[in-house]
């Protein structure tokens, strides 16, 4: 087991490099090289202090990024890859946690308004992309739904957020098969997603049976419910967000040891932190030591498949592990009363 003193360490390293990564003008990259190696920074700053960087970033992305309608991507400022067109508010809903930890009002009621277009009504969730809300159907997911919930939280939207609590709720009623798979995706129309083209198999489905599994969506989960329940007293969003973390023990052996981990460490922590039960706190360490071993020397994190080319790629690694460093030793401490 790593010591939590070495967890302190690898968020230290990792800061510090990110800080040697801002440009002067405050950004990360050019603007017209997107969203992706910023929009989780302001939040890491924040939690770890340094404030004046994380309000020169932000002085940037009101510059160069942000539009009118409280959307990030102005037309000089876009994302890269197929992830943030196919879970639109993810990306935004970031960066209005991130403003509401620093204050910046300005940005993040603005950006909160623009990520509540894509809540559905009837459902509760998030569409994935800004054509299904258009349409009134189309895929709403676990990330979609957890991240823009806690951006309500934040931002004291609690009827929102409890909306996408039930959305989370409603798809573990309707998992067909939950001790082998755990289905992300529902159509309001249509209903829980369970046929997909096989290449797109990741975006769907957590299946037991095979490794190297998108772990963040029972993981995205459990944070966001833990975090409902903390708001609300709510028992059923604590026993949900136990549903999600018993499914993660169910998975392969690769499930706390992998980069879609760190959200699993994230929500274990904080239901250890609720609960005192150790078997949260069990998970949340072995995550948390993955990532002290998956830190490289100089201080960064990178994809396991990593192209040069990409370097918003380490800031997005670096600044997520970073934050869930953070929110594991802030979560282990037991020196207040569940």
């Amino acid at each position: 087991m790593t010591h939590h003193a070495d967890y302190q360490a690898a968020i230290r390293k990792g800061v510090t490099w990110l800080l040697t990564e801002q440009h002067p003008d405050g950004g990360f990259s050019a603007p017209h090289e997107g969203i992706d190696s910023f929009y989780k920074i302001p939040y890491v700053f924040g939690v770890t202090g340094h404030v004046s960087a994380a309000q020169r970033l932000l002085d940037w992305v009101a510059r160069y990024c942000f539009t009118a309608e409280g959307d990030l991507r102005s037309p000089d400022c876009k994302s890269q890859g197929d992830f943030h067109r196919e879970f639109y508010t993810y990306a935004n809903s970031w960066l209005v946690i991130g403003c509401q930890r620093l204050g910046r009002f300005d940005l993040a009621y603005r950006g909160l308004e623009f990520i509540l277009r894509f809540q559905d009504a009837r459902s509760g969730g998030f569409f994935a992309e800004p054509e299904f809300v258009t349409a009134g159907r189309g895929r709403q997911d676990i990330v979609c739904a957890s991240q823009a919930g806690l951006a309500c939280l934040y931002l004291g939207r609690l009827e929102a957020a409890r909306r996408a609590g039930e959305f989370l709720l409603k798809l573990i009623e309707l998992q067909p098969e939950p001790q082998r798979r755990l289905y992300a995706s529902l159509d309001p129309v249509e209903g829980l997603i369970t046929h997909y083209p096989e290449d797109k198999a990741l975006r769907h489905v957590v299946d037991t049976a095979r490794p190297a599994q998108w772990y963040f969506y029972p993981g995205i989960a459990m944070g966001f419910l833990g975090q409902l329940y903390r708001a609300t007293g709510d028992q059923r969003y604590l026993e949900a967000a136990d549903w999600y973390f018993a499914f993660t023990t169910r998975c392969q052996g690769d499930v706390y040891r992998t980069p879609p981990s760190g959200k699993i460490g994230w929500g274990a922590s904080l239901l250890y932190a609720i609960t005192g039960e150790p078997r949260y706190r069990q998970v949340a360490e072995a995550v948390g030591d993955y990532l002290v071993d998956f830190q490289q020397p100089g201080g960064w994190w990178q994809p396991l498949a990593f192209d040069p080319a990409q370097r918003y790629g380490l800031h997005d690694y670096t600044a997520e592990f970073v934050a869930w460093l953070s929110e594991i030793c802030q979560n282990l401490r037991r020196d207040s009363t569940p």
